[in-house]
């Protein structure tokens, strides 16, 4: 309560307070100010000047150079505002939606904003809640959420235009961004004809590779990349680095070359220092799609020449190139002379599991071409750079052993594909279908129908559930070793998860056997699937 304690007020050319009360400074520094302007009205207070000082009970003493005055002061409650009510409420709403914010709460911040009218807000607020909103709708991975999540920011984006506030392209950017999570293809177009007709919303880099990149998820959608690159062109939109990085990527990984190809030499027409990754798409689809190694490789000259600076993905992507063409030799003269002498570029388990894998199909086809001491420096060479990816202290992952399972097993090696499962228990890794994949494939080869039916077990035992390829693989194994009974049983307790999408693949792997031993069910599905492809 006020009256607690004397205040004293001394008013000079500078106006000093001395009070002394548990009412905030900033309320008695208001109610002061309005007592002393009724007094001395050429009289200002500077409440940064306010100190703590002992004094009598309940009086107020002012004084000048002239004049000197002291009444009792009325006894107010505590809660009683120095500002006016409404003014003071914004202050402290608008204060509670920010600290919300900044706390990434977004259920409390929206509940806050939305209890409300919206005041004492201004375009900052608006912006960091749209983007709160659309980060936690991504972070729970629910499609129900994130819808929610975008109809609160369509209310807070409409509440902003309605509010007479200036704004920029960055409120819409979460909006955009937030479908683009979604998938939401016509909510997004519709909110990009919207900004196209708003002459003063500029779009920036992330509006235009945020559409870019939802157009790029479906091929058929490659019309719409076009268009939308036209309208940046004809527009004069900014198109950094990053726009056209992500165009680059778009088209190279889509298979539209052409395109491709135009947007880079449009970036370098345009002088800007594109990085690798849209250089790295081209090479990926040239390698992994068109097999073009010459290709790729004139890319990896025009980054050198215009200082690109390649990475390990660049890398890896050539040394497999050459693998994939059997050509190890040439791969190792690459990875010496440009990836460790030129860029000091450092090897990654990717680049261990590249090599092991190469090592291995050279191992393969030496020994098919009957050059078997040819084969066997291969395999060992493989196994050296295993050896020396654990003294990097760099733990194999799944892909190692799976490679290293599939290697072995596919030379025959008996020995060498048990070690391997061994120590991918030991470590602890865990496998996937690929994994009892190849395993089923290798006791195939060996006609161990004993094996077969074992690694089938232990992948029920570990809770997957095998898809099409698997049951085929499966199909392939059982075959061999002539386990036709056990095969159909195979199949008809896998039937909820072939028959629909991959019926007719699976039944004709069936047919295939040589015994025909099938019940009639089982004969009626193989004849329906044969008819059906027919």
């Amino acid at each position: 309560m006020w009256g607690r304690g004397k205040t004293c007020l001394n008013i000079k050319p500078l106006a000093i307070l001395i009070i002394k009360d548990k009412t905030s400074g900033q309320s008695i520094y208001a109610l002061c100010q309005t007592l002393s302007r009724s007094l001395f009205n050429s009289a200002k207070i500077d409440k940064n000047h306010i100190k703590w000082e002992n004094s009598r009970r309940g009086k107020i003493k002012f004084s000048n150079t002239n004049n000197s005055f002291s009444e009792r002061i009325p006894r107010v409650p505590t809660k009683t505002p120095a500002l006016l009510r409404d003014v003071e409420w914004e202050v402290n709403y608008a204060k509670l939606v920010r600290e919300a914010i900044a706390k990434r709460d977004a259920d409390l911040a929206w509940k806050l904003y939305s209890s409300q009218k919206r005041r004492g807000l201004f375009y900052v607020d608006y912006r960091n809640l749209a983007w709160l909103l659309k980060r936690n709708g991504e972070s729970k991975n629910e499609d129900s959420s994130l819808s929610q999540r975008i109809k609160q920011i369509e209310i807070v984006l409409s509440d902003l235009l309605n509010s007479g506030l200036a704004y920029d392209i960055d409120i819409y950017n979460a909006l955009i961004t937030a479908c683009h999570t979604a998938g939401d293809l016509p909510r997004l177009q519709n909110i990009w004809e919207k900004i196209k007709m708003q002459k003063d919303l500029i779009p920036n880099s992330t509006t235009l590779c945020t559409l870019i990149n939802a157009y790029s998820k479906d091929i058929v959608n490659f019309d719409k990349i076009m268009t939308i690159y036209d309208e940046f062109v004809q527009k004069g939109y900014l198109l950094n680095s990053r726009v056209f990085g992500t165009l680059i990527t778009a088209f190279a990984s889509s298979g539209h070359l052409e395109a491709a190809h135009k947007v880079l030499a449009h970036a370098e027409a345009s002088g800007q220092q594109l990085d690798s990754s849209a250089h790295n798409a081209l090479i990926q689809y040239y390698i992994q799609e068109n097999y073009d190694l010459d290709a790729a490789i004139n890319i990896y000259n025009r980054m050198n020449e215009r200082k690109v600076i390649p990475n390990g993905v660049t890398f890896n992507l050539i040394i497999k190139g050459y693998m994939d063409k059997n050509l190890p030799e040439t791969a190792m003269e690459f990875l010496n002379k440009e990836m460790l002498k030129k860029w000091n570029a450092p090897f990654s388990i990717v680049t261990f599991n590249i090599l092991i894998s190469g090592n291995f199909k050279a191992a393969a086809m030496a020994k098919f071409m009957g050059k078997e001491p040819e084969s066997e420096r291969y395999i060992e060479t493989a196994r050296e750079w295993y050896l020396l990816m654990l003294s990097q202290i760099i733990t194999p992952d799944v892909v190692t052993f799976n490679t290293l399972i599939q290697g072995f097993g596919e030379l025959g090696r008996i020995t060498d594909v048990i070690k391997s499962v061994q120590e991918m228990q030991n470590l602890k890794i865990i496998p996937n279908l690929i994994t009892f994949r190849n395993l089923v494939k290798f006791y195939g080869i060996n006609k161990d129908s004993q094996g077969v039916k074992l690694v089938w077990n232990d992948m029920i035992k570990s809770g997957l559930e095998p898809d099409y390829r698997t049951i085929v693989a499966f199909l392939g194994a059982a075959k061999e070793c002539n386990e036709t009974a056990w095969a159909v049983q195979m199949i008809k307790s896998t039937q909820h998860i072939w028959l629909e999408k991959s019926g007719s693949f699976v039944l004709q792997k069936l047919a295939e056997f040589e015994d025909q031993k099938f019940d009639d069910q089982t004969s009626i599905l193989i004849d329906n699937s044969q008819k059906e492809n027919k």
